[in-house]
């Protein structure tokens, strides 16, 4: 697996705001830009103006008395401008406040929805909750233990000795079970249904592959996605297997945290990717949605 140059998130238009913000500056400001150059031709020339009516003022053989009159009396519009400048700027600073905000609020909550699929965050990531705490490991992945922390009706979270704060994790490792999934036809429909849902919350899809059903393995499907995210990076290789018969996803996330950490996760990418799809394809020891129903459910 190659992974192509990680994008950032989608910029907010600050450049759309700063033009609206020039322009109300530009126009409550104009009347007297007007009086200062009125004021700086009539200097320089020694030329007489005030409003109660044209003075000639000739430059170059050319009588502009008019044109000073004109940008001496447009000083008045100040009045006008200077209050609806004000006025504008106080909007203009309203929105930017709540499209920042919002802006935020979708951008958190679009990250959520498109990890709900398979899971690599708990079903209400919006709530605080505890882990579980488990006396032994319930599987081995990668030369790394894995201990279940927390499950919600069939989504179920792994993750490693140390990486007990599912807010605060590296790798985790997650199973989904889809108990209406039980042929090949349904596993199909809802790898695509995940990989559709990558899509729509800009996450960038890196690698998709399926491999065909042989006569004592149903087909398999795999796709790996990164998110890029202000304070974080992430990557999840997803799974989609049949397990005794029912749909699951086995999602390997890895997590990097920090700001501008895109180079950093594209070369543990370049280095690991191949390996992690390898291990998780060729993994032996799935749980069975058997044993993952015993496990113990948030309350």
């Amino acid at each position: 697996m190659n992974p192509p140059p990680l994008p950032r998130q989608k910029r907010f238009p600050w450049i759309v705001y700063w033009i609206v913000l020039a322009l109300i500056i530009l126009v409550g400001f104009a009347p007297i830009g007007s009086v200062m150059t009125c004021a700086v031709i009539a200097n320089a020339h020694g030329c007489k103006v005030d409003e109660g009516s044209v003075h000639p003022c000739i430059v170059n053989g050319h009588d502009y008395g008019h044109l000073l009159y004109t940008l001496g009396v447009l000083g008045w519009l100040m009045l006008l401008t200077i209050p609806a400048g004000l006025f504008a700027f106080a909007i203009w600073l309203v929105l930017l406040i709540w499209h920042r905000a919002t802006w935020r609020k979708r951008f958190a909550a679009g990250f959520v929805a498109s990890l709900l699929l398979f899971g690599c965050v708990p079903a209400n990531a919006q709530d605080t909750h505890t882990p579980a705490t488990a006396a032994k490991p319930a599987f081995a992945f990668g030369g790394a233990n894995y201990f279940h922390r927390w499950s919600l009706n069939n989504q179920h979270e792994f993750t490693p000795t140390g990486q007990e704060d599912l807010e605060n994790w590296s790798e985790m490792l997650t199973v989904n079970v889809y108990p209406d999934a039980h042929d090949g036809e349904a596993l199909s429909a809802k790898a695509n249904a995940v990989l559709e849902n990558y899509k729509a919350h800009h996450g960038l899809v890196v690698r998709t592959n399926s491999v065909p059903r042989t006569p004592d393995r149903p087909a398999e499907h795999f796709i790996a996605v990164v998110f890029d995210r202000p304070n974080f990076i992430e990557v999840a290789f997803t799974r989609f297997k049949l397990v005794e018969g029912i749909g699951c996803s086995i999602a390997y996330c890895h997590r990097i945290h920090g700001e501008k950490v895109g180079d950093q996760m594209s070369a543990w990418l370049n280095h690991n990717g191949p390996n992690i799809e390898k291990m998780l394809m060729n993994w032996n020891a799935v749980p069975s949605p058997g044993s993952l129903s015993k496990l113990p459910q948030k309350k």
